[in-house]
């Protein structure tokens, strides 16, 4: 049975993560986040990294991103495929309902293998399950060999040039994708009826509580509206948060800090410390960014402590 929906690899992460929160995307797209400085500086680093594993197999050809042209980058995907190409960066391919865009995909024999590249330092579960469905939606193109997972090696420690090879680390996680096709279908199918009926209804007990066992998920509540405040304005960042559920209150007041205020600055600062000639400047700027990773900290805690005794 195929499927009458279209879906993206994030919202598929999204439908896995919430009902709720892929409904409202699909059919309330005017509450959708506004990106802030602090999303574009992740973007950002991400793509910089993205393009930093691309050197690790060189000599491919790139599928242009054109969101007024998806079917375009499928057609030139296809060509390159059936012209022998041998890398392919962005490799685009929609297939039984989900579209797909593969970080690298690089021949091997006679079949590919998949390497999703990401700005982390080891492999988070979402990252299993954005890989898995791209092999769904792929292995009904093409002929599939191995999966990949690219991530920063953080053991890696710089001399004066770049090590690219030593930079990543690469982990195989072709099994664990294997193991996850079984469910993938039947999943997309509660997707789809989910999305067709009236918007599902999500007890905010149980997601608080969960906060207990996953304090790592402190946005989960905010993010899927089962907190909300109209002050919020349909952000969920801890920079908008925070103010709402403690106003006037200096110790969580992020603008009473230096030169660094908000997490876009913090990586960008700490990003580019090596290209600072002033090296006087260390010591005030390594005490501003701890004094911003304090109050980060800070505000995870007594937002925990707010939502804890609201489920009281």
């Amino acid at each position: 049975m195929n499927l009458n929906m279209t879906l993206s690899k994030s919202q598929y992460i999204r439908g896995l993560q919430c009902h709720k929160s892929l409904w409202l995307y699909k059919n309330k797209p005017e509450l959708r986040d506004i990106q802030d400085n602090q999303q574009e500086s992740r973007f950002n680093t991400g793509y910089q990294v993205g393009d930093l594993a691309k050197k690790l197999f060189q000599n491919g050809v790139e599928i242009e991103f054109d969101a007024s042209d998806f079917n375009g980058m499928i057609e030139k995907t296809k060509k390159f495929i059936a012209n022998g190409t041998k890398v392919i960066y962005e490799a685009t391919f929609s297939e039984d309902g989900i579209f797909a865009m593969v970080d690298i995909l690089v021949k091997n024999g006679n079949a590919w293998d998949i390497y999703e590249v990401k700005a982390s330092s080891h492999i988070k579960e979402y990252h299993i399950n954005d890989t898995s469905i791209q092999w769904y939606a792929l292995s009904k193109a093409i002929n599939l060999n191995c999966a990949y997972v690219v991530h920063i090696n953080n053991k890696y420690v710089r001399d004066e040039k770049l090590n690219i090879k030593e930079l990543f680390a690469i982990d195989d996680i072709t099994d664990i994708v294997l193991q996850k096709q079984a469910n993938i279908k039947a999943q997309l199918l509660e997707m789809e009826d989910m999305l067709k009926g009236e918007m599902p209804d999500i007890d905010i007990s149980d997601a608080l509580l969960a906060l207990n066992e996953r304090f790592a998920d402190l946005a989960y509540p905010f993010q899927y509206k089962h907190y909300y405040h109209p002050k919020f304005k349909g952000k969920y960042s801890i920079k908008v948060v925070l103010p709402t559920l403690f106003p006037d209150d200096d110790e969580l007041d992020y603008k009473k800090l230096g030169s660094i205020q908000n997490g876009g600055d913090a990586m960008d600062t700490f990003a580019n410390l090596h290209l600072l000639k002033d090296k006087s400047k260390l010591d005030e700027i390594k005490k501003d960014l701890l004094a911003y990773c304090r109050l980060d900290t800070l505000a995870m805690v007594r937002i925990w402590e707010k939502l804890h005794e609201v489920i009281k």
